[in-house]
């Protein structure tokens, strides 16, 4: 299984949202994450998925220096750190996507495409993709999550919301 996700950049209960993931990670047994790296709960994600061994593939926005400088120091160092020991790791392959002009939310949507190709080309034939929305609250259907999550739904793959009560 293939497990695509996005979320939050800020996140108020950071310790619920990490143990709600784990045990998703404990229960899908994903054998290769797709996302980002941003600080946040793909950082938190990654941190997870790390410690269990399952590989990643990356796609960041405009390379990994400038994606480290504007999408994960900007919340501190502690998040940088964490970028960058998981860039390090060998079970992690980046991709890079470059915006096309200023508009950043139209970049971002690029990444998701990115995202779910990078999913579709890896995957083996009959190989269930599972996409993971990490959010905290409701009613963010305009959000660069909700897009991703949308995507995958044209696609047919199952969605996952945490906490599953949240909507978009």
């Amino acid at each position: 299984m293939i497990l695509i996700y996005a979320g939050r950049r800020q996140l108020a209960d950071a310790e619920g949202v990490r143990k709600r993931v784990a045990e998703l990670l404990e229960s899908f047994r994903p054998r290769l994450l797709v996302g980002s790296a941003a600080a946040g709960a793909d950082l938190l994600v990654l941190g997870l998925a790390r410690a269990k061994g399952i590989a990643a593939h990356l796609v960041l926005l405009g390379g990994v220096a400038e994606f480290e400088e504007a999408s994960v120091s900007d919340l501190g160092g502690e998040w940088a750190q964490r970028y960058r020991e998981i860039l390090a790791d060998t079970g992690v392959s980046v991709e890079v996507v470059e915006a096309q002009g200023p508009d950043r939310r139209a970049a971002h949507l690029m990444v998701n495409s990115a995202i779910v190709e990078a999913a579709r080309r890896t995957a083996a034939e009959d190989e269930e993709i599972v996409a993971l929305a990490v959010l905290e609250e409701s009613g963010n259907s305009g959000s660069v999550t909700a897009d991703l999550i949308s995507r995958a739904e044209r696609y047919g793959w199952p969605t996952v919301r945490t906490p599953p009560t949240v909507e978009l």
